[in-house]
């Protein structure tokens, strides 16, 4: 993608065609443009130009980023790894999950050379344990250079080859691990929190869709015990925690002293985690996210009671489909709006109704020097809320003598109203039109009217 070039697709991009020129792009390459600094290719190209894709690679000196999502054969692999190795690339991917073992030892033998590397992407390439000890030697052939690891979404690597390369890990400068979507064990889990762990490099930590099983969460939870030195961000998205999420949550708040984002979104928790929240908001945590996690208004409330208790420097958080009320969302709001430093709260798919717009109006109208505090985005899509309820947030946002002008809420800026019942109403553009005309700079976010509600089709977003 480069900065400053003609478009990717054109008249004279036949992409592979008979006798059609290169891509203007290729062009661009051979000549090491200073605006090329980053490349894509996702579409067919013939052997030629390929050819002459590696043969610019090794000549590069501005082209910084490499990803090739394509089905190579064994000839021009081999072209574009060398190419790579002798570039100055910073960022790699090449392959898809045809890759294979065979094919790998070939890219990552070659990229061994490549001394400017700081990021590998081996996600989804087909790679099975065989590939292990070529992904080690890579480690320790790259160990002072490579920041960022992705091996995730290889099915057929096991809990002891992820063990065995986040053992390798430890002996790299790598900052970024990414193994989202394996099957990671107990074996694997141990590995990854030793990886957390046992230096002063790894700051971020995908596990998304990982599967860890009852025995390898408790696993990643005891390793943990020996202190995270700089884990900044972790990731533990569907994994199916099941009945050690306090566990795991305590460990976490324990252990982890310099986390600033936490995803436990549809985390699986079959246990009550909750009572944990005071000890987790305990960390300078920035961004939470328990989407789909059932929170409840029971955890609604306890989060509400750590949130006033420890006031953590969050920016957003996200409680997304937890089957909260409005039970549960007066406390949560009310707490979450005393944060001074929350841009984002997420609210999508609760069963708010309109009693929820009208806690979230009551808000907006409440001590004027603090209203939403300093809340610039709502989410309150599909949350069940009516015209009637509508026309409660509409007179709160309106209220120009109550609000003096903007000085009411004064960082709100977007407020998301998809899917829910008032925006198919004969009533809402009216409402839309009024709210426009009395705050110009507030994004109103909504599905357009006319939808087929018995169908089920997804209308434009406005």
């Amino acid at each position: 993608h480069p900065l400053t070039a003609p478009p990717l697709l054109g008249p004279n991009m036949a992409w592979g065609a008979a006798n059609a020129p290169p891509p203007t792009w290729v062009r661009q390459l051979q000549n090491d443009s200073p605006s090329l600094t980053e490349l894509t290719v996702l579409r067919p190209l013939d052997r030629t130009t390929w050819m002459t894709i590696a043969a610019a690679l090794a000549k590069s000196t501005h082209l910084r980023s490499f990803t090739c999502l394509k089905a190579l054969d064994a000839e021009v692999l081999q072209a574009l790894a060398g190419g790579c190795a002798a570039s100055k690339l910073e960022v790699v991917s090449v392959g898809t999950s045809t890759l294979g073992d065979d094919g790998l030892r070939v890219l990552l033998s070659a990229l061994e050379a490549c001394s400017t590397l700081t990021s590998c992407d081996l996600d989804g390439k087909g790679l099975s344990d065989a590939s292990v000890p070529t992904i080690t030697s890579f480690l320790h052939a790259r160990a002072s250079s490579l920041k960022r690891l992705t091996i995730g979404h290889n099915d057929k690597l096991s809990g002891d080859g992820v063990a065995s390369i986040a053992h390798a890990v430890l002996s790299t400068v790598i900052a970024h691990l990414d193994c989202a979507g394996l099957a990671v064990g107990p074996a694997g889990a141990a590995a990854l929190g030793l990886a957390c762990c046992g230096g002063p490099h790894l700051k971020v930590l995908n596990l998304n869709g990982a599967t860890l099983g009852a025995d390898g969460v408790v696993a990643f939870a005891s390793a943990l015990e020996s202190g995270c030195q700089a884990l900044e961000r972790l990731d533990m998205g569907q994994t199916s925690v099941g009945a050690s999420g306090r566990a795991l949550l305590v460990a976490i708040a324990a252990c982890a002293p310099t986390l600033t984002s936490l995803n436990l979104d549809d985390a699986g928790f079959t246990d009550e985690p909750w009572p944990a929240m005071g000890q987790l908001l305990s960390l300078r945590l920035r961004h939470l996210s328990l989407a789909s996690t059932l929170l409840g208004d029971a955890g609604a409330l306890l989060f509400a009671e750590a949130l006033a208790e420890k006031r953590p420097p969050l920016v957003s958080i996200c409680v997304r489909a937890c089957g909260i009320t409005s039970t549960g969302l007066k406390p949560l709001l009310d707490s979450c709006t005393r944060l001074d430093s929350l841009d984002i709260l997420d609210l999508l798919g609760n069963p708010l109704g309109d009693d929820g717009a009208r806690i979230v109006a009551a808000a907006m109208r409440g001590d004027p020097m603090r209203g939403l505090g300093s809340v610039r985005s709502v989410n309150l899509c599909d949350c069940g809320i009516t015209i009637t309820g509508m026309q409660d947030v509409k007179v709160a946002l309106c209220d120009v003598e109550r609000n003096d002008g903007d000085a009411q809420i004064p960082k709100l800026n977007t407020i998301e109203f998809a899917q829910n019942p008032a925006c198919t109403h004969d009533d809402w553009p009216g409402i839309v039109s009024e709210v426009g005309a009395h705050r110009p700079g507030l994004r109103l976010v909504w599905m357009a009217t006319g939808t087929d509600a018995e169908s089920g089709s997804a209308p434009p977003v406005r």
